[in-house]
């Protein structure tokens, strides 16, 4: 754990040092990436071409049909959204996370967007099973009173602590399971929302490749193992950093 936190923070150091930001044409690749992953990671099945054109085309016209564009579009609408939060002095709480279910959803399931789930749901990769639905608004409610107490008690300046806040959010988000779909979806933004309003960068989940090791880490973490999600979240952000350095050249 100490190596990869020592790599964090002198990259981090290094990126302020050189005082680099995300230029807007950088947003637009990343957001690509992430909406590329992230919906065929939970099987819509989208092109490389078809995230693209999403990010790149704000007057995009999608047919109704299309519902796997439709929330490709209503993640980069989440995106942007979490892009301009992040400016602002305004805590996250689950109203919040809420309405970016919302915006990925609104177009295509408006009766479930912004709603908590009303049926039991099993994971399909994860032996762990989900609070029943009966109790989701109280885990909920738990988890928007611990969300608020720690943006008290972050510390912003030290990037480990600003990553566990990140990566325990993420985590609870995909255990509790509140939404009848997107919640990796949802999940994915608030974590790169989490990460833009401490001024990281855009955090690919997971990085192509490393699904296996990411699905074992998350995994472990639903028994209480914490340690293996950190190290993958970390190396993830290694990784964004590396393309934030490497884009500034």
């Amino acid at each position: 754990m100490e190596k990869i936190k020592k790599q964090l923070e002198e990259k981090w150091e290094l990126v302020k040092e050189k005082n680099l930001t995300l230029s807007k044409d950088l947003i637009k690749k990343l957001q690509i990436e992430l909406i590329f992953l992230a919906s065929n990671f939970e099987g819509l099945k989208i092109t490389h071409k078809e995230a693209e054109l999403v990010v790149l085309n704000s007057g995009l016209k999608i047919e109704f049909g299309n519902k796997s564009l439709l929330q490709a579009k209503g993640q980069k609408i989440a995106l942007d959204f979490a892009e301009d939060f992040a400016k602002k002095d305004q805590v996250l709480d689950i109203y919040i996370i809420k309405d970016i279910h919302r915006m990925i959803l609104g177009e295509v399931w408006k009766d479930v967007a912004g709603e908590y789930i009303k049926e039991e749901v099993l994971f399909k990769k994860s032996k762990f099973l989900p609070p029943h639905y009966s109790k989701v608004a109280e885990e909920m409610h738990f988890f928007d009173k611990w969300l608020v107490e720690t943006q008290k008690e972050l510390n912003a300046k030290d990037i480990w602590d600003i990553l566990v806040f990140a990566t325990q959010t993420f985590h609870q988000l995909v255990k509790i399971h509140p939404f009848r779909d997107a919640n990796g979806r949802v999940a994915r933004v608030v974590f790169n929302l989490i990460c833009r309003k401490y001024n990281l960068p855009y955090v690919l989940i997971p990085k192509s490749g490393k699904e296996e090791k990411f699905l074992q880490a998350l995994e472990k973490a639903d028994f209480g193992e914490m340690e293996p999600i950190y190290q993958v979240m970390g190396r993830f952000l290694l990784n964004s950093f590396d393309i934030l350095l490497k884009n500034s050249v």
